[in-house]
């Protein structure tokens, strides 16, 4: 067995950048910038209101004080500029986000004036300072300013930035293309009837909905009995093509255990195989030519947490990512109970992080099998081998919500 910060690094040292492809802003959702953008117009790119109100040509520098009478000379909406002056003394009705007449030294909110519509003077109730209610142009972005760097996602607040930016359609790394094949003679399709014995498979929807929260495409997913000349046909086919092969089950050493033997007849280059972890520990990880191919164990815990530390990060690589950024966000927190790991392994531990009283406490069996406490999760915490963690205890945790999307 080797560890798993060991185990992480031989994976990212082996992923390359995927190339680009270009595609519209509308469909950029959650892919990730292929290379650095600069900002080509200040934001805003021009003065503007910040309020519907009036804007004042000043008499001083300072400002204007209440009780000052200013005289309308029109209105300037948002669109297309009248091209307004404005003298010491005189003022425009303006709304949010209009541009700015010329000479205009600040902005007061319609509220606080006194002026009958149509009318041609109006009346301050407050004061008003030189700048108030007034966007700067470039106050926010400046030409020339680098908005995103290669490895961002694009969320809804990126998207509508590049889209201040004129951006119809943008550069981003292609999607990896990833082969899932799954095996097992006990294991049958939802939906399915189950003959004694047998179970429904869960690894196959699981690994493809992991991939996807990584921006990955899937090309498929094949279920295998656990028999070596099937188990070669299919996955032969499911390497064609894919930039990574992503297999669960059959990674043991017992007489059903077909996996790494057909691997290595397929001329498997195996980086290694056994990992000092706990969930996860038969985790292999090898090449194919170039190709990455993962292999789980077949207990679904194991497959997710094995996923998340060994091949989440890799699938981020290709698209760009910095290798440390693709850890997911941790924080501190105390511990809701008393916790021991009494096995000589690093244990992921699922838990519950309660935000408001700053505690993690463990949910469900903390075994390799227990689907039902990981649906619970929304962290983990890494507990080293051989402890014994009392209640009140400070830990750091790994959130899974906000992360995964």
């Amino acid at each position: 067995m080797i560890e798993e910060h060991e185990a992480r690094g031989r994976i990212l040292e082996r992923i390359w950048v995927l190339p680009s492809e270009r595609v519209p802003l509308r469909a950029a959702q959650n892919r990730f910038v292929a290379e650095r953008l600069c900002a080509r117009l200040c934001i805003p790119p021009f003065d503007n209101a910040a309020v519907d109100g009036f804007a004042l040509g000043l008499r001083n520098e300072a400002g204007a004080a209440a009780g000052e009478r200013f005289r309308v000379m029109g209105e300037q909406a948002a669109g297309r500029t009248r091209s307004f002056r404005l003298a010491a003394g005189e003022a425009l009705r303006i709304f949010t986000g209009a541009p700015l007449p010329a000479g205009a030294g600040a902005v007061q909110m319609q509220e606080e004036t006194e002026w009958e519509a149509d009318g041609d003077e109006l009346v301050l109730r407050g004061s008003v300072d030189r700048g108030d209610f007034i966007r700067r142009r470039g106050g926010d972005v400046v030409e020339g300013e680098v908005l995103l760097e290669p490895g961002r996602r694009l969320g809804p607040r990126q998207l509508a930035l590049l889209a201040s930016q004129g951006c119809r359609e943008i550069s981003v790394a292609r999607r990896p293309r990833i082969s899932i094949v799954v095996t097992g003679s006990e294991l049958r399709a939802p939906g399915e009837d189950l003959a004694e014995g047998e179970i429904y498979e869960t690894n196959g929807i699981q690994l493809e909905a992991l991939c996807r929260a990584a921006g990955a495409e899937v090309l498929g997913v094949d279920h295998c009995e656990d028999e070596s000349l099937p188990l070669r046909r299919t996955l032969d086919q499911a390497a064609e093509g894919c930039d990574a092969l992503l297999i669960s089950g059959g990674m043991s050493v017992g007489s059903h255990d077909h996996v790494r033997p057909v691997l290595k007849e397929m001329g498997l280059e195996q980086v290694f195989w056994g990992v000092n972890l706990k969930p996860g520990k038969p985790f292999l990880f090898g090449l194919l030519d170039t190709r990455p191919v993962y292999g789980f164990p077949g207990n679904p815990v194991s497959v997710f947490v094995c996923f998340l530390r060994f091949c989440f990060p890799a699938l981020l690589r290709f698209q760009g990512v910095a290798s440390e950024d693709t850890e997911p966000p941790e924080l501190s927190c105390r511990l809701g109970e008393r916790v021991c790991n009494p096995g000589p392994r690093p244990h992921w531990v699922r838990g519950r992080h309660d935000r408001e009283r700053g505690l993690f406490r463990p949910v469900g069996v903390q075994a390799s099998h227990g689907a039902g406490g990981l649906s619970a999760a929304n962290a983990l915490m890494r507990m080293p081998g051989n402890s014994d963690w009392s209640e009140g205890r400070e830990v750091r945790i790994q959130l899974l919500e906000g992360w995964l999307l």
